[in-house]
């Protein structure tokens, strides 16, 4: 389990996702997690990221479509319970 998760919404967001994606990349931390949460986005934000995203497959990215940031802020917070209890 990765020791940083960040979970990135993705709306409406074409002009910047680009920058932000490659800013999240370029973090020297390797132990990171790095989740994008598509909400039915109506422009080219989701196509863009997916781009970026091929060109660090180093990195743990997941791209999750058409989901809300309420879902993935729950499974964080159960992934960090699970192994807190695990401990």
């Amino acid at each position: 389990m990765p020791k940083v998760s960040v979970i990135i919404p993705v709306y409406g967001v074409e002009p910047f996702i680009e920058r932000c994606a490659r800013s999240l990349f370029e973090q020297t931390l390797e132990d990171m997690e790095f989740i994008f949460v598509d909400d039915c986005s109506p422009d080219r934000s989701v196509e863009i990221l997916n781009k970026v995203v091929s060109e660090y497959p180093n990195r743990n990215v997941s791209v999750w479509n058409n989901q809300s940031i309420v879902v993935c802020r729950l499974f964080a917070n159960w992934r960090f319970l699970k192994q807190q209890v695990s401990i």
